[in-house]
């Protein structure tokens, strides 16, 4: 079997430009995106597809080359301490091109925010419909009708607006994982809980 060769996209908006301006009359343009080369794949040692319960659904992508950070590529925050007040009256933002209402692809990166929804909450949707339990390293959100990620999402940030430092930085809350019927009342989005796994990736981070 030939081995396959991965790379990343960084700094895309709009996959049908070349160019991203803003629209606004300044004729501003983003620097264009860049591919760069995944030099090591690394998945959780105890995810286990054929279980199904998507517990340790996390991975690292390790880059063959140091990314030069821009307006459009910048990096995001471990949640390295506790977050205050992350509950279901905190709103979380996703973003991505996965599938929407329409049940098509959106070629231009688009974002919803959600509410948290306490995992006993979540866990107890989720057993009645599937028998899955959601675990201590899982954390949900949505739940909202036509605002929720979806296929085509999987691996992207749920991320929280942290508005108490300078800078305004965002922090990775969760990693979308899995879910029912996106965009259905009552049903949330489960996510990958990256506070549980930040030693697991700080080990696996080469300086």
């Amino acid at each position: 079997m030939k081995s396959c060769r991965v790379s990343v996209r960084l700094g895309e908006y709009d996959l049908n430009k070349e160019e991203d301006c803003f629209e606004d009359g300044s004729n501003n343009c983003l620097d264009k995106p860049i591919d760069v080369k995944v030099e090591e794949k690394i998945p959780h040692e105890q995810f286990d597809l054929k279980v199904q319960d998507y517990q340790h659904d996390i991975a690292l992508l390790r880059l063959s080359e140091d990314i030069p950070y821009s307006d459009s590529i910048m990096p995001i925050c471990l949640p390295l301490e506790e977050i205050p007040d992350l509950s279901d009256k905190v709103k979380m933002t996703v973003a991505g091109w996965g599938v929407t209402e329409s049940h098509t692809r959106s070629p231009v990166k688009l974002k919803a925010e959600l509410p948290i929804v306490p995992n006993i909450e979540c866990s107890s949707v989720y057993e009645r419909k599937t028998r899955l339990k959601i675990g201590e390293g899982q954390i949900c959100a949505g739940g909202m009708k036509g605002v929720d990620s979806c296929k085509g999402d999987s691996g992207n940030a749920l991320m929280f607006h942290d508005e108490r430092a300078e800078e305004q930085n965002f922090i990775a809350i969760g990693v979308v994982s899995f879910g029912l019927v996106c965009g259905t009342e009552n049903i949330p989005g489960v996510f990958t809980r990256v506070s549980s796994y930040v030693q697991w990736i700080i080990d696996h981070i080469k300086e």
